[in-house]
């Protein structure tokens, strides 16, 4: 009887090596998702951001806007010819008339988003210069962060004056000289007015009377409102405003202000920057991560 048998081969040198590299590759694979799986968890879970400032809330990634002055300048009122026409271009352009309360329905509209870090650039308009600063501004329900950090300082850096409110007291920092000031909350202390910027709900409240041009268009899917404005002041001249209000970033994208004596046609004083009071440009708005909302807005030590 004969019996069978069976041939064992012996594998290759070259097929050895094959499967050993299919070995290390399968673990570096499993290694990687197992890593992407943890931050990713983190970063769910707020422990860890995009913008990796752990412990440096100043620090963080943020999407610029188009900075186009065209879109802006097409909104505002246009001088007409002799003739009746234009001089721009306004195609696309909706004017607002009447009681504008088309306009307010829509701006009233708006779900400013809750949580949120917006980048704005200021400058102070004076006879002899121009002071510019940077400020930001966080918020998160009734509470909010402003800093404000000097020109050329990096908004990472230390900034020179803070206000800091948890939605039931706000804290004032004068980083320069540590000194700080504690007060409760109130309409005073509204954190557009702190950064030194318009609201929309500061805009509501303008009487009809004193809006003196209003309209909207759509340039590359963003929708923009254009509101110009006066308030009177005490020696018998006004300020005329001019705010831009972005529908997607849902907040003032821009802003100026001008000093008009009662003689002068507000369309001829906005053209003239030597009557510029002051300015602002929203440069970037980001969300806050959950970790930024546990750190962000917890209340400075006030000395007694």
């Amino acid at each position: 009887m004969r019996r069978n048998h069976k041939r064992h081969r012996v594998p290759s040198p070259l097929q050895d090596n094959i499967l050993s590299l299919i070995a290390i590759v399968s673990l570096i694979v499993l290694t990687l998702a197992a890593v992407s799986g943890v931050l990713w968890m983190l970063i769910r879970t707020g422990m860890l951001s995009y913008e990796w400032g752990l412990f440096d809330p100043q620090t963080t990634d943020t999407v610029a806007f188009d900075d186009a002055d065209g879109v802006f300048d097409a909104l505002r009122p246009v001088p007409l010819t002799s003739d009746g026409e234009n001089t721009a271009d306004t195609a696309g352009i909706v004017r607002f008339s009447g009681s504008f309360s088309t306009l307010r329905k829509l701006l009233s509209d708006l779900n400013t988003a809750d949580h949120y870090n917006a980048l704005y650039e200021t400058v102070l308009h004076t006879d002899t210069a121009n002071a510019a600063s940077t400020v930001r501004l966080y918020r998160s329900g009734a509470s909010y962060r402003v800093t404000r950090h000097a020109p050329g300082v990096s908004t990472a850096g230390q900034p020179t004056e803070s206000y800091v409110c948890d939605g039931t007291a706000v804290v004032y920092t004068d980083h320069r000289t540590q000194s700080r000031a504690r007060f409760p909350v109130s309409d005073a202390f509204s954190p557009e007015a702190l950064a030194g910027i318009p609201s929309v709900a500061s805009f509501n409240a303008i009487p009809d009377e004193r809006i003196l041009h209003a309209s909207y268009t759509e340039q590359d899917g963003e929708f923009l409102y254009y509101v110009m404005y006066t308030t009177p002041t005490a020696d018998n001249q006004q300020i005329v405003h001019e705010i831009w209000i972005s529908a997607e970033a849902e907040l003032v994208r821009r802003c100026c202000t001008y000093l008009c004596p009662a003689n002068r046609d507000p369309m001829t004083v906005i053209a003239d920057d030597s009557a510029r009071l002051f300015s602002s440009v929203l440069r970037s708005v980001t969300e806050l991560s959950a970790r930024e909302r546990q750190v962000l807005f917890v209340l400075p030590e006030v000395g007694q």
